[in-house]
């Protein structure tokens, strides 16, 4: 019995270093061995082979590996720590040798249904993954064939692109829709330069800032289009989707939809300025670190979900124009210090025509 502990513990001290894939293959070998809680831990192995299929597809995928992406490296470094744990489990229960009083009966299949229980949260989390994955890559796809369109337009002077977004403000049916443009040193000063610390975070083709102009707290979003190397698609310049924003954000006034408070266009630069949203966006508080995601208690979730939904159907049904957003992603959507949800990043939305309940578009546009 002592070398069987022996080697036990050895088995364990080697699991530190091993990859996912190989714990895997571990855990289902010694399922199919136990002696004990022999079900519960065949159906534990059944619940690791699937997201062994899962870890393939996605390494299968180009690009970085899985492990050096930023959205996946964090939950797989978990999923690691909780498949060791699931092996030592599963191993114990292959031997009738192996000191019982480690695992009192009860409590050793109460520890391994709980295991099960976080493997099958991984399961729920891997589509999200993908799916985050698969934008990038088709951003980068979409990317390298528009290079040469996007070099071919000439935005308008700034004068007269300053007068067509202004034109949009204090227009009637909604006298409530004023905004304001705001000169580049107000956005260097409301960021402290754009400084790291003021930085909520950094996506595809803009980066969200914490600021206060005149008083009051604000989110900025810098389109980082130039300084990123990132391209847009074919279909619309930088500027005819900055201009679509602005040309849509004063028709809408719902709470779940993110207000428009100014904009900037100076210096080459093209920024937004939102109501403040202290808390970034979605798919910051799911992906990012452990104190953003331990915001995400049951009520705080049931709240993001029903306003995402009460926010589409005003865009949808309600609002004055009917808008279709065309890039409906946790990225896109800003969360206020409240774990309220706004809809935001407007640039991609469709304007359907009164009276109208379908519309053609000619252009592929979205996430994918």
């Amino acid at each position: 019995m002592a070398e069987d502990a022996l080697g036990m513990a050895a088995n364990v001290a080697q699991l530190t270093g091993m990859d996912p894939l190989g714990l895997i293959t571990m855990i289902v070998n010694a399922a199919r061995a136990a002696s004990r809680n022999k079900k519960t831990c065949l159906e534990l192995a059944q619940l690791v082979e699937q997201v062994g299929d899962l870890l393939r597809a996605l390494q299968d995928q180009p690009g970085v590996t899985i492990m050096e992406r930023p959205e996946t490296s964090a939950p797989l470094k978990e999923l690691q720590k909780t498949l060791q744990r699931a092996y030592e489990l599963v191993e114990s229960c292959r031997s009738s040798s192996y000191p019982r009083q480690f695992f009192a009966g009860q409590e050793h299949a109460s520890r391994l249904r709980e295991v099960k229980s976080r493997i099958s949260i991984y399961l729920q989390l891997f589509p999200i993954i993908c799916h985050i994955d698969g934008t990038r890559l088709l951003v980068r796809v979409i990317a390298n064939g528009a290079a040469a369109a996007a070099a071919t337009r000439s935005p308008l002077p700034d004068r007269e692109d300053d007068e067509v977004l202004m034109s949009h403000t204090n227009r009637p049916p909604n006298p409530q829709a004023r905004f304001q443009k705001f000169s580049f040193s107000q956005m260097v000063h409301a960021t402290d330069n754009f400084s790291l610390d003021r930085q909520l975070e950094q996506g595809t083709l803009a980066i969200l800032y914490k600021g206060k102009l005149h008083g009051n707290d604000v989110t900025i979003k810098r389109l980082s289009v130039s300084s990123s190397g990132q391209r847009l698609p074919e279909c619309m310049s930088e500027h005819e989707l900055f201009r679509n924003e602005i040309k849509i954000l004063p028709e809408l006034e719902h709470r779940n939809i993110a207000k428009l408070v100014g904009f900037c266009t100076e210096r080459g630069e093209t920024a937004t300025v939102y109501e403040s949203t202290q808390n970034g966006s979605l798919e910051n508080i799911i992906f990012g670190p452990a104190a953003a995601r331990s915001k995400l208690d049951w009520p705080s979730r049931f709240r993001i979900i029903e306003g995402i939904a009460q926010g589409v159907a005003y865009l949808h049904n309600y609002s004055r124009v009917r808008i279709i957003h065309r890039d409906l992603k946790p990225s896109n959507i800003l969360v206020d210090s409240g774990m309220n949800p706004k809809i935001s990043n407007f640039e991609l939305a469709g304007m359907l025509s009164p009276g109208t309940e379908e519309q053609k578009t000619g252009n592929v546009v979205g996430s994918m």
